[in-house]
């Protein structure tokens, strides 16, 4: 989506359509970078939680197979 909104203009837009901040829209890119292409289940956690796994200093979750 930052290619198509063009250079500058990413933050504006984050803002404007879901009222997060910076820091809020970098911690759900890097949940999505660490997981989303995992089938995980992550209903029942905070969104805090989230923030952490996905956080660079976690270490990756070893694939199990499953999915």
């Amino acid at each position: 989506m930052k290619e198509r909104i063009g250079h500058g203009n990413f933050m504006p837009w984050i803002e404007a359509e879901f009222g997060m901040s910076q820091s809020a829209a970098v911690k759900f890119m890097n949940v999505a970078r660490a997981y989303g292409d995992k089938f995980v289940n992550f209903t029942n956690l905070d969104v805090s939680a989230l923030y952490e796994l996905a956080a660079p200093k976690t270490p990756p979750v070893p694939d199990c197979g499953a999915g």
